[in-house]
């Protein structure tokens, strides 16, 4: 099994204000290059994992589809720890009870290529 490790740089946005629809195809167009390569050299029914963040990931999700892999599925990597926001829960009647834990989900997509 091979791995192969990509590092995405930010494109380079304009400094005029853009509409957040073109701003959502900008960071889509950015990952083109490199799954590209990444199609390139994988070998046919080889598959793809690429971690994401959460507000990003559907354009990710996007440019993976057009770059010709199948099968795109969206996993999460989900564990309930980080900084916690504690919040009362006395307003509906549970007194003394409080949330503490903040769940995290970090969305994964995985690809096949076809063959």
């Amino acid at each position: 099994m091979g791995f192969i490790r990509c590092r995405c740089v930010d494109p380079k946005f304009p400094d005029r204000k853009v509409k957040p629809g073109d701003l959502g195809r900008m960071v889509q167009r950015s990952h083109t290059p490199w799954l590209a390569e990444s199609y390139r050299v994988l070998i046919p029914g080889g598959t793809v994992t690429i971690f994401s963040g959460t507000r990003v990931f559907h354009r990710l999700v996007a440019a993976v589809c057009e770059a010709g892999f199948v099968n795109v599925n969206l996993n999460g990597w989900s564990y309930g720890s980080g900084f916690p926001k504690s919040t009362s829960l006395s307003e509906v009647g549970w007194i003394g009870w409080v949330t503490a834990l903040k769940p995290a989900w970090e969305p994964f997509i995985v690809g096949k290529k076809p063959g």
